[in-house]
C-alpha cells in the first residue's frame, strides 16, 4: 500500500538567515505543520532526547507522540537511521550524491525513513515545513517518490550574516572567525546555487532583508508560486498579533518561546572588525561569482 504523503516546503540556507522565523510563520495557517529542522529529528529528539518547544519530551508531545510511536514500528535503528540522514544531508553529502557513492541500500532506507516520518507528521494536514537548511537534503526529499517537494533558498546579504555570527549563543551555531566564515559561506552559497539549478522551477530565491522589509509580499508571492494559503498569517502579522511557535525538537533560540511577535533581527552593536570587512567584501565577490 503507497504512503499518501504532505506536500512538503523545504527552507533551505545558510545558518542565522531567518529560515526558523518563516518557518514559524509559513505553519501559522490552517492545514499547515512546521517540523523544525528535520534533519536533525533522530538524533536531537530520538537520542539526545531533547525537548520539543512545548515543554514536553518528543514521545510525550501532542504533535510528536504519534510520530515516534509509528517511527518506532516502522525503524528498527534509530542510532543507523541519524547516521545514515546525516551522511545524505550535510554538506558532502551532495557530493556524495553527484558520485553515486551511496548504496541501494542506503538510499532505500533514507527514502522509507524520510518518508514514514513526513507522512506521519504530516497526518491530516496539506503542508509539513521542513526548515532543514542543507541543500543536499532538497535534492535528496526531491527524489524520494512519496513526496511532493517545493524548496524556498533562503538567504542573508553578507554584512547582515557577518553581524549575526558575532553574536554568541550556544543554542544556535558558535560565533565563526572571520576565516571560518569565509570558508562556510563559500561551500553553502555553492551548494545552494547547485541545488537551485537542478530544483528549476521547483525553488523560490528569497532573502531575508526582504522578508523583513515587506513580508505581507513575501507571503503573497509563496501563495502564488506554490498555492499554500497564508492569509492567516499575513493578517496576524498586519495586526501585529503573536504567532504561535508550535513544535519544533531542532531549531534556534526561537523555538524557546510559546508565542512571538514577527519582528526583524537587530544587528549587532558595533563597527565590524576590519579582517571581517574584508571577509564581507570576499563574501560578496562570492555572491556575485555565483549569483545566488
Amino acid at each position: 500500500m503507497k504512503l499518501v504523503v504532505s506536500k512538503v516546503l523545504y527552507i533551505m540556507g545558510t545558518a542565522r538567515s531567518g529560515t526558523t522565523i518563516l518557518e514559524i510563520m509559513l505553519s501559522n495557517n490552517a492545514g499547515v505543520v512546521g517540523g523544525g529542522e528535520l534533519t536533525h529529528f533522530f538524533s536531537d529528539g530520538l537520542i539526545k532526547k531533547n525537548r520539543c518547544s512545548c515543554g514536553n519530551e518528543v514521545a510525550n508531545c501532542p504533535q510528536w507522540g504519534s510520530v515516534v510511536e509509528m517511527l518506532c514500528k516502522k525503524t528498527s535503528h534509530v542510532s543507523q537511521a541519524a547516521e545514515n540522514i546525516s551522511r545524505v544531508d550535510r554538506h558532502l553529502g551532495l557530493i556524495r550524491g553527484f558520485a553515486k557513492a551511496f548504496s541501494r541500500k542506503q538510499t532505500y532506507q533514507y527514502i522509507a525513513t524520510n518518508e514514514v516520518l513526513i507522512e506521519s507528521l504530516g497526518g491530516k494536514k496539506s503542508w509539513v515545513i521542513d526548515s532543514s537548511k542543507y541543500a543536499a537534503r532538497a535534492l535528496a526529499l526531491r527524489d524520494c517518490p512519496e513526496t511532493d517537494v517545493y524548496v524556498i533558498c533562503l538567504t542573508r546579504s553578507p554584512r547582515g550574516l557577518a553581524r549575526a555570527f558575532t553574536k554568541n549563543n550556544k543554542l544556535e551555531q558558535k560565533r565563526k572567525s572571520p576565516l571560518s566564515l569565509l570558508l562556510y559561506y563559500a561551500v553553502v552559497s555553492i551548494s545552494l546555487q547547485v541545488a537551485s539549478v537542478r530544483l528549476r522551477e521547483r525553488v523560490m530565491k528569497l532573502t531575508y532583508e526582504r522578508l523583513c522589509r515587506d513580508p505581507d509580499a513575501v507571503l503573497m508571492d509563496i501563495e502564488k508560486w506554490c498555492g499554500l494559503c497564508t492569509h492567516e498569517v499575513r493578517e496576524k502579522i498586519a495586526n501585529k498579533a503573536y504567532l504561535c511557535v508550535g513544535h519544533i525538537v531542532t531549531g534556534n533560540r526561537l523555538r524557546k518561546e510559546r508565542r512571538i511577535l514577527f519582528a526583524p533581527d537587530t544587528p549587532a552593536g558595533g563597527e565590524l572588525s576590519w579582517t571581517m570587512k574584508i571577509v564581507v567584501t570576499l563574501m560578496m565577490a562570492i555572491k556575485c561569482v555565483v549569483r545566488l
